[in-house]
């Protein structure tokens, strides 16, 4: 395989796909394809080859999609000896791609505006913007659902829905202990943001350079990124909101009311503060997990029938903030 470069590990080179690994593919895609803001790209079809190894394997159908990182550099790959020469340098593919690109960016939400469509830039700064909001929504919701997916822009459709979920791990507190592994893992779920949106930035920088020139890449970056972050920001809150059972379907998007902002960066503070005792490993439904109780807590303060006392709850400086907000 020409495309499989130098020093690439078997796992990631040989095309085996065992069974169990293509169904939980299947099972997630089309779960998360159902409740994700702008979904997952479904797959089609588990095929089962005839084969006596142990695990058995299969073979993935899936729908075709485009992909950013099919428009970007790829600067460590390596081609295996007998194909040297014989490929197109990585430079020039990208040269040869990304004029493409605007072409196949996701239309915004409210149309291309008169302008982009007299315009070749303002028309691709627009389909980027729509990309980096889908793209923001969707880390928006998988931040607050503790869901690590492994993102990069090699695993997200240019439209902006998700695939790929084998390496999916789903890091609710109340779930894990809090030790060194998952602290690790949770730092990794809080870079993938950032991995989307460096992503989103290098789109710029190679259209700028092979395409529109500089000035494209200064005034697109900024936009994009301003976009991103924006998004970003407004969907946690939110999501967070969403959580606590607030009716988010009446909140204007880009107006939230400073008091539901306090309350969503409380309701950050308190898990992060209380994220080392969350754990409850306990499956009797009788057992309130610590978050159950704190938001009991708050409804029952709201209705002047507090009789619930948990001392871990009560002297933490960001449940008495939460209570203030909510209050």
């Amino acid at each position: 395989n020409p495309l499989v470069g130098t020093g690439s590990d078997r796992k990631h080179s040989s095309g085996r796909l065992d069974i169990c690994d293509a169904i939980y593919e299947a099972f997630w895609s089309e779960m998360l394809g159902q409740v994700l803001p702008y979904g997952a790209v479904r797959t089609q079809a588990v095929l089962l080859i005839e084969n006596d190894e142990i695990p058995e394997r299969a073979l993935l159908v899936r729908e075709p999609v485009l992909r950013p990182a099919h428009f970007e550099r790829s600067p460590y790959f390596r081609p295996q000896s007998e194909y040297e020469g014989k490929l197109i340098h990585d430079t020039q593919r990208v040269r040869n791609v990304i004029r493409k690109l605007p072409e196949c960016l996701p239309v915004p939400y409210v149309g291309f505006s008169k302008e982009a469509t007299l315009d070749p830039q303002i028309f691709c700064i627009e389909g980027l913007c729509e990309m980096a909001r889908r793209q923001a929504w969707q880390m928006a919701y998988c931040r607050t659902r503790f869901l690590r997916l492994t993102t990069s822009p090699s695993n997200i459709s240019i439209d902006g829905r998700l695939l790929d979920f084998n390496g999916l791990r789903c890091l609710f507190p109340a779930d894990h202990h809090y030790n060194f592994e998952y602290g690790l893992r949770i730092k990794h779920q809080m870079s993938e943001p950032c991995i989307l949106q460096q992503g989103l930035s290098n789109l710029c920088i190679y259209l700028g350079k092979y395409h529109f020139g500089k000035e494209f890449t200064k005034i697109s970056c900024k936009m994009v990124s301003d976009t991103y972050n924006k998004i970003f920001r407004n969907a946690c809150y939110l999501c967070y909101l969403d959580l606590l059972g607030v009716p988010c379907n009446i909140i204007e998007f880009n107006n939230i009311p400073d008091v539901l902002i306090r309350l969503a960066n409380c309701i950050i503070a308190f898990l992060n503060s209380q994220s080392k005792v969350l754990h409850n490993p306990s499956k009797d439904s009788a057992n309130e997990l610590l978050l159950q109780k704190m938001l009991t807590k708050i409804i029952h303060k709201s209705l002047g029938k507090d009789i619930m006392e948990c001392e871990v709850i009560e002297n933490d400086i960001h449940y008495k903030n939460i209570l203030l907000t909510f209050m």
